[in-house]
Parts: structure tokens; sequence; C-alpha cells
């Protein structure tokens, strides 16, 4: 296909068209070789295409096609370039630009909706959907471990240091990481007699509902029946991502944590005036009701909105409760701290929100070791005491000679 601003030759002798390329032999400013894979869509076959494109402004076709000769290529097709854009076609494209912008964002933002309620902090989320829009892709983040051997008071502790980092999504994706992938990774760790301890060490802005709740129920499961899990915040905790640190034995964050954003909110697009600019009309076909609701191209309703309200509402009436559960707060003032508003570290210490604030993740496994170590010794004194009053009651029952008592 013809090009603004460039001639463009076919080249039929791949392999000199490949060894001129390796030797980087380009002949001169303003020549392009082109790369890429052909198929013939009735017969599904795929072809290498070499190409060499030639600027129009300082070669015109007689001197493109010279080069051509002089280098020795035969050229199966040779288009000259199409001419620049007169001043009517330009301000026509710069008309379209705008809803075409648009057009993609939305396409964007579709690809974000593998949930439409979120616990997430805002400001990330949207600059993660712009990213998307431009292109640029938000590393995924696989739930990811580290043992670490812990010293203290004689006793050695290991303790798996589980990654919570990114966006939070129950099934990831290249833009986040995946809590059902986490919450297998710690039923996995409950089970290991080597792993004493799990510290979650969580920089997130939370995620989507899905996944949350669950990921957070295994941490209290384990935390409570198995094995002490803590949470260190480095840098942010927010929402979906406080929800499961708020199930664990204790809170440490270092000294610039943002933590909170308690609270669940949807964000929905009304884009029917964008649809009528490009004289489309979208029919929802449905069995009535709110069934096909939201749809693009449609109009959103205050039916609509008020029903996905109460939906909100009722998913902050969990989030809360369990953060009030978790934190040993009473209900009442958990909704008061359900504002979506994050808090610096010294504030959420204040609040009640982490338990204590510390210099370094360092500092926060020396206080996990510390805490294993205390009870490992308290079991240790009780197991002793248990056994010296077993060996008491046997003595007793047997007599100075072994032999049993009694009348």
């Amino acid at each position: 296909m013809p090009y603004r601003g460039e001639h463009s030759a076919r080249i039929t002798d791949a392999e000199k068209y490949k060894e001129f390329r390796r030797r980087n032999d380009a002949g001169g400013d303003g020549v392009h070789f082109i790369f890429g894979i052909w198929t013939d869509e009735e017969d599904d076959r795929k072809s290498e295409v070499h190409a060499i494109r030639f600027d129009s402004s300082r070669f015109n076709v007689s001197e493109s096609k010279k080069w051509l000769k002089d280098h020795g290529y035969k050229a199966e097709e040779f288009e000259e370039a199409l001419p620049e854009e007169t001043d009517e076609e330009k301000d026509e494209h710069a008309a379209a630009t705008p809803m075409r912008r648009v057009a993609s964002a939305m396409t964007a933002i579709r690809g974000f909706r593998d949930s439409s309620v979120w616990l997430a902090d805002a400001s990330y989320l949207e600059a993660a959907i712009r990213a998307s829009h431009a292109g640029v892709k938000v590393q995924k983040a696989d739930a990811t471990l580290h043992l670490q051997q812990g010293q203290g008071k004689g006793n050695s502790v290991q303790v798996a240091i589980v990654e919570i980092d990114g966006l939070m999504l129950k099934r990831g994706g290249w833009y986040g990481l995946s809590t059902a992938s986490v919450r297998d990774l710690l039923r996995d760790l409950s089970l290991k007699d080597n792993v004493g301890a799990i510290m979650l060490a969580i920089d997130s802005p939370g995620g989507s509902v899905a996944g949350t709740k669950e990921l957070a129920d295994e941490v209290r499961r384990i935390d409570r029946d198995v094995k002490p899990v803590y949470a260190y915040i480095e840098d942010l905790g927010a929402s979906a991502a406080y929800w499961v640190a708020s199930q664990t034995r204790r809170i440490f964050s270092n000294e610039l944590a943002e933590v909170g954003s308690i609270g669940t909110y949807a964000v929905v697009y009304d884009t029917s005036k964008m649809y009528e600019e490009f004289g489309i009309k979208v029919h929802v076909v449905s069995s009535g009701g709110l069934k096909g609701a939201f749809m693009d191209g449609t109009k959103i309703s205050k039916e609509m909105l008020a029903d996905l309200q109460g939906i909100v509402d009722q998913l902050t009436d969990v989030f809360v409760g369990q953060v009030a559960e978790g934190r040993g707060m009473e209900t009442k003032a958990a909704k008061k701290l359900a504002d979506g508003r994050v808090h610096l570290a010294a504030k959420a210490l204040e609040l009640g929100l982490v338990d204590e604030v510390l210099p370094s993740r360092d500092h926060a496994l020396a206080r996990i070791v510390e805490d294993m170590s205390a009870d490992l010794n308290k079991k240790r004194a009780q197991e002793l005491t248990q056994r010296l009053a077993q060996a008491r009651a046997e003595t007793i029952g047997t007599g100075d000679n072994g032999k049993a008592t009694g009348d």
C-alpha cells in the first residue's frame, strides 16, 4: 500500500535483502528497510514481506529506482508516495481525531472491566487505564515468595514473605496481580512445616471486588487456625490491599506509607452521545428490567444508577464489617473510616489502621521473629510445666519404691 512521504518498493530477492540489512549498509539517510509477514486470507498462507522505503523529501521516483538498480535490487512492486494532505483534509482529520481518541479510550477502559465495581485507589486505576490507552503495559506481578531465616533469643524462625504488588485482580492479566494465585500460594505455605510464619509485603492500590474477600478469608483462616500471618505495608496499602492486610495478626508499615482508602466504587460511562456522533444507534434486546444495563452506546438511567449504588453500598458494608472484625474495632468506628481517604502512616497508627510504624521491611521481619520466639519459648515453657506435672503425678502415684500405693 502507498504511504504519505515515502516511496515503497517490494523486494523479490529475500536473501540479498537480508544480507544487505545485516551489513547495515543502508546507502544513506532516507532509506528504510521494512520486514513483515503477509497472510493470504483465501488459503491462510503466510510469507515474508521485504520492502525498502525512500523518504520522498530526499528521493524522487527516479532517484529511488536508480538506488535500487545501483544496489542490485529488483522490485516486484513500486509505489509512489501519496501526496501530502490538503488543508481541507487536515481540518477533517483534526476534527475526527478527538472522537477517535475517545473511542480508543473506551476500548482501553473496557479492557479493565473484569469487574464493574472496584476496591482500588481511583487515581492509580485511572493512570493504569491511560497507560493502556497509550499502549504502555503495566508489568504483571506474579505471586512471589521469599523464605528468610530470622534469629531471635536463641531460636531460629523461617518466615515466608509473599509479595502483593500492584493492581489486584482475581485472575490477574498483564496489568495486575492474581489474587487467586496468592490464595493458592498461601494455602501451600500453610501446609509447610518449615515455615513458621508468613509476612505479606504489600505495595498495592487495591483492585477488583472479585477475589478480594476470598483472599482475605484465607488469610484470616491461616492466621487463626494454622500459623501467624503478618502484613508489612511498604508505601501503599489501599482499599482491597488494606482489606486483606486487616485480616492479619499485626500490620506494620514504613514511615511514608499511605494506608486505608476503605470503601467501594463503580465507574460507568454514558457513551450514547458519542455513538450518536458516529451515527450509531445501539439496540439492547433483553428479557426486561435492568437486563443489559450499561451497554456501550446506551443511555444510563437514574434507575440503573440507583441499582448500582445499592450494590456498592452492600459491598462496602461487607468490607467495613471485615475490617472492624480484623482490627478489633466497633463497626461504627470502622464506618467512620470508610470515606475513601488514605492516611499517612502516623495518622493510620493513630486511627488504629496499623499497629506499628517501622523504618524498613527488615525491622518488620525482626518484630515477627521476636513474636515467634516469644511464642516458641512460651510453648516450650508450657510443655515443660506439663511434663513436670505429669512426672510428679506419676511419682506420687507409685511411691518411692516404684510400686503403686493404696489401701
